[in-house]
């Protein structure tokens, strides 16, 4: 296959992937963006290649800076920061709508298109960590009610060891946010913190923890794990006992175990637990 192949099947794949999002939209980092299209170089001639298979998939982009999320104004394609956002939105009608039912109830609405969805992530070739990230994880949080402005991809850790410090970045942080400008990405704030490993790396003591040391500076719910064939969910203690792995699945297995997975991690029943955290908190600070 032929490297302008490739991009055009990478951007088929992230083009169904906006369209699956509640809004038709989804917000990546600058160099997340070109590495999924296997862009190493943006030549002139690549940024057109690519501006044309946008137009083709009619998907309109947006330049946001990386820390305020302004417009960048008078920054062409393909010069942006690799630390900047680029705003994709499809202006076709979505194929998959998602809906946030209540958390004890089997999701319904929109059953067939979540059959195609079931259907679709079971035959995925993932053919590396940013294709678990990206093809597999975000959409199965998008399906649990998670929505663009939530999501912050390679989110910056700053972890502290005596006086030295360290910059890591978690694959991927799911916040409760409201708006792009408020910064709201703080650990008040954050839900779900989620790793990737390639396909075939064992989910080993060594990967959780590498998780659980990113929870102890973000303080999600939960965090998950996934080599894009199985899906472990452990729930974080906040450094007060061990963490518990309460739920662990298979790719294949989503469609029999998709209702446990809602009631545990949609983005309504984290965010109750979120909340009930906070005014527990509180209350031990009063004491």
């Amino acid at each position: 296959m032929s490297n302008g192949e490739s991009m055009a099947e990478a951007m088929a794949e992230l083009a169904q992937s906006i369209r699956a999002t509640p809004n038709n939209r989804r917000r990546l980092k600058s160099v997340t963006f070109w590495e999924r299209l296997g862009c190493k170089r943006r030549t002139p001639e690549r940024v057109q290649d690519v501006l044309g298979l946008l137009a083709h998939h009619s998907v309109s982009l947006e330049l946001r800076h990386r820390g305020t999320m302004e417009p960048l104004q008078g920054v062409p394609f393909g010069s942006e920061n690799r630390d900047d956002w680029i705003v994709l939105t499809s202006q076709a009608s979505a194929p998959i709508q998602t809906a946030t039912p209540a958390v004890t109830t089997q999701p319904t609405s929109g059953a067939a298109h979540l059959d195609l969805w079931f259907e679709k992530m079971a035959q995925l070739n993932l053919r590396s960590e940013s294709d678990v990230v990206h093809k597999f994880i975000s959409p199965m949080f998008e399906q649990l009610g998670y929505e663009e402005p939530d999501f912050a991809y390679e989110h910056p850790v700053l972890m502290r060891f005596g006086k030295e410090k360290f910059n890591k970045e978690a694959d991927l942080v799911l916040f409760k946010r409201v708006d792009h400008v408020n910064d709201t990405h703080r650990p008040e704030n954050a839900l779900i913190l989620a790793e990737a490993k390639k396909l075939g790396k064992i989910i080993d003591a060594d990967v959780e923890g590498q998780a659980r040391s990113y929870s102890m500076y973000l303080s999600p719910v939960y965090y998950v794990l996934s080599n894009g064939d199985d899906v472990n969910v452990y729930l974080y203690q906040i450094a007060m006992a061990d963490d518990v792995p309460v739920m662990s699945c298979k790719r294949a297995e989503l469609k029999q175990k998709w209702q446990e997975l809602f009631n545990l991690i949609c983005k309504q029943r984290v965010i109750e637990i979120k909340e009930k955290r906070r005014q527990i908190i509180a209350e031990l600070q009063k004491l």
